[in-house]
């Protein structure tokens, strides 16, 4: 499915939990790509539903992980080949980490699942260094543990020394 290409769809709370209850993780980041798209603030009417499709995939666990990986990975691209952040969503659907709750949803939500395979990531988005991901990011990876993960973290904290 992926995040370009699709106009806008609102589910609701019932949409949410019967697409949690069929372990439909893609779907669910549809959720948070829509919300992403349209939202103007944190106080959008859909911010339950985008906190609610995180939370479900936290809840349906390691399944989630490639899929919340490669939607991040869509932003550290752009990131890296135009070398920065863009400041507004361009409608096309990527995660835009200046505003975007589902953003930093996905983030709080990988590092919630504990998954090793989200180490290289997170790491790429602590050395974009925005602002609000970075405290995300890093949290991200304490809770993920294990060596790779405190490599990743050793690694930042040096560069920035």
């Amino acid at each position: 499915m992926g995040w370009f290409g699709s106009t806008p769809s609102f589910a609701s709370l019932n949409d949410v939990n019967r697409m949690k209850a069929e372990g439909d993780v893609e779907s669910l980041l549809k959720i948070l790509r829509d919300y992403n798209q349209v939202a103007q603030s944190f106080q959008d009417h859909r911010t339950p539903i985008a906190v609610a499709a995180a939370d479900a995939m936290e809840e349906i666990g390691k399944p989630a992980v490639e899929l919340l990986i490669e939607a991040l990975h869509v932003t550290v691209n752009r990131a890296e080949y135009n070398g920065h952040i863009f400041n507004r969503s361009d409608g096309s659907g990527y995660l835009d980490p200046m505003h975007s709750l589902g953003y930093l949803r996905a983030v709080i939500t990988l590092g919630n699942i504990g998954d090793e395979r989200a180490v290289d990531i997170l790491y790429k988005i602590l050395c974009i260094n925005e602002e609000g991901l970075v405290d995300a990011a890093a949290e991200a990876l304490s809770s993920i543990g294990g060596k790779q993960a405190v490599d990743a973290l050793i690694t930042v904290l040096n560069d920035k020394i």
